[in-house]
């Protein structure tokens, strides 16, 4: 396990809970692990296996310059006899650097978790993916390292979780049902009432035109651009009108039938009555 207090179980800070493991930043080389006591065995044929697990940090490092302390995570298949770094293996949330060498750190010129942890102070969230050890029996571990000058900070790790997935499953094909053909209603006819256009009465005494009437006449169709000031038409397209003796203009429209009737009894002469003979007066022999 190294220099140091080593890992235990703290109320200080946890994702969730109460506890979580903590290990002490210390002035010192030092070398302190956490190591899963039982292997895991991963089944052959998985869909997924997955680690996952919160932390948060604290490592001593220079603003804009080395990084001294830091803490990886390594897995073993062969019941700890060798250890292999599983910084390849992370998903989300992965080493932030490299620790300094020359200050005697075990973990000296390695990619690690180091500085702060990007939440800090609340736990971030780690994803590692460990489908690659379907069929063999996994072990892992962290390790904090520290170099042999100021004691800074700490780690704390919380909600380890190894989840594994079911195998693969052959989806069973299903038969779309058919479509059942539904009769389409026959359509209907309905009958529709025609309108029948109806005459209208002119009024007696407006005036009105009757083109084809006109053109039969020999009228002259452009005559009412001759009209005067009181809307009369130029005098000598009159030749197809005539007034009567109250002085109003008719149109030999086909709608004024009645207006000229009355019109031609107004206009015909006064039968003179007949006239008496003159008595001859008798002349005298």
């Amino acid at each position: 396990m190294g220099v140091g207090p080593g890992w235990s179980a703290v109320n200080t800070a946890a994702q969730s809970g109460t506890f979580s493991a903590f290990a002490l930043g210390v002035a010192d080389v030092g070398d302190q692990r956490l190591t899963l006591t039982s292997a895991i065995a991963i089944p052959a044929g998985v869909t997924a296996a997955t680690l996952t697990f919160w932390h948060r940090f604290h490592f001593e490092f220079d603003l804009g310059g080395p990084n001294f302390d830091g803490g990886v995570l390594e897995t073993s298949i062969d019941g700890g006899a060798n250890w292999v770094d599983a910084g390849s293996l992370i998903t989300a949330n992965g080493y932030s650097g490299t620790i300094e060498s020359g200050f005697g750190n075990p973990l000296a010129g390695r990619e690690a978790w180091t500085g702060r942890n990007v939440d800090n102070p609340a736990f971030t969230e780690v994803i590692v993916d460990l489908s690659s050890f379907a069929g063999q029996s996994l072990t892992f571990r962290f390790r904090f390292g520290t170099d042999n000058e100021v004691a800074e900070g700490g780690w704390w790790i919380d909600d380890i979780v190894v989840t594994i997935g079911a195998g693969c499953a052959t989806p069973t094909p299903t038969t779309p049902a058919e479509a059942t053909p539904t009769e389409e209603p026959t359509p209907t006819t309905t009958e529709t009432a025609t309108p029948v256009p109806t005459e209208t009465a002119m009024p007696v005494g407006d005036r009105y035109r009757d083109p084809d009437r006109d053109a039969d006449r020999g009228a002259d169709p452009d005559c009412d651009r001759n009209a005067g000031a009181d809307g009369d038409r130029d005098p000598g397209c009159d030749r197809h009108r005539y007034a009567d003796r109250d002085g109003r203009r008719h149109a030999h429209s086909d709608g004024d039938r009645e207006a000229r009737l009355r019109l031609r009894l107004q206009r015909r002469p006064r039968r003179r009555p007949p006239r008496r003979p003159r008595r001859r007066s008798k002349r005298r022999p």
